[in-house]
């Protein structure tokens, strides 16, 4: 199947003329082009680069407080040990 997929393919891609295959080319840069300039994916891609430095903030601040969490935690148990081997 796959060898069938891919003389398909290149059956497809000898069956285009150059100027078809240039005139796509063309075509897909002008899109892309057009993408890339339109104002509305230049807000998203700012949206998402705010949202991204947001969310590291929020993370940032749950793994500081996570820290000191776990530290009291250690010293908790540290303290827990230490009082049962002074019993024993």
């Amino acid at each position: 199947m796959r060898a069938f997929t891919i003389v398909l393919l290149a059956l497809a891609c000898v069956a285009c003329s150059k100027a078809d295959m240039h005139q796509t080319s063309h075509d897909l840069k002008s899109a892309a082009s057009d993408i890339k300039n339109d104002p509305a994916v230049k807000k998203l891609g700012t949206d998402v680069k705010v949202a991204a430095k947001d969310a590291g903030a929020e993370i940032k601040k749950g793994a500081a407080a996570a820290k000191v969490e776990l530290r009291k935690a250690g010293s908790d148990v540290k303290h827990t040990v230490d009082d049962d081997n002074k019993k024993s």
